[in-house]
């Protein structure tokens, strides 16, 4: 997987790292129509690009279809369309009704559900908190600001962004690593990917997801929408 080291600074001590290529993370099993993942600029760029036309049905479709690309290895075609179309109907709902916003505590709570029965080497499961959601949706701010409206909504996002925002979770181990003062960002990024390398969220997750009927995948990810609302 493709990565860059994106940063923040979100408090005057230390840096929040955010370890990800947006584009490559949620479309890691690449749908057909979809492109080359080699500039992760041009990914970026592109999944933005998505986000803006996302106002209107057929773009939010497009763009919901984008974001849970990393679903459809483990599920039918049927249920990976249904899935796509439930969020975007949610998307839609929610432009229409801040109310229908999804909080960032639910996105963390929803992601904490979605890894607790994978398996883990350490005793403590991959976990996260609204915290960590909203450092990361500034990181996303600083970087990619169509792909966030934290700006505008400090406590809470479009469903689209909601799964977004699991997907970097997942890629990220729930978590954001920390630069002290007088270290350096490429030991911080060194010692969190060595950390990662013996227990990755997002290789756990695909062995787990990789051993189930597609049916129970699509239970899987129907529940993970439904606790975020959607």
């Amino acid at each position: 997987m493709l990565r860059r080291l994106m940063k923040q600074v979100v408090a005057p001590a230390a840096w929040a790292v955010l370890v990800a290529v947006i584009a490559p993370v949620v479309l890691c099993a690449q749908t057909a129509n979809s492109r080359s993942a080699g500039d992760p600029n041009a990914w970026s760029h592109s999944l933005s690009v998505d986000a803006q036309r996302a106002a209107e049905p057929a773009g939010d479709l497009n763009y919901a279809t984008e974001l849970i690309g990393m679903m459809k290895p483990y599920v039918s075609q049927g249920d990976f369309a249904r899935l796509a179309r439930r969020l975007a109907s949610a998307d839609q709902a929610a432009r229409h009704d801040s109310r229908k916003y999804i909080s960032e505590t639910a996105v963390a709570a929803a992601f904490n559900r979605l890894m607790a029965p994978v398996p883990h080497n350490n005793a403590t499961p991959f976990s996260t908190d609204a915290q960590t959601v909203h450092n990361m949706r500034w990181i996303l701010a600083g970087n990619s600001p169509a792909l966030t409206s934290v700006k505008e909504h400090p406590a809470s996002s479009l469903p689209d962004e909601a799964v977004l925002l699991v997907s970097l979770l997942i890629l990220n181990n729930g978590r954001l690593a920390t630069v002290a003062p007088g270290q350096t960002l490429l030991s911080a990024e060194n010692a969190m990917l060595a950390e990662e390398a013996a227990d990755d969220a997002q290789v756990k997750l695909d062995q787990y997801l990789a051993g189930h009927w597609k049916w129970t995948n699509m239970a899987i990810f129907s529940k993970l929408l439904g606790d975020m609302g959607i």
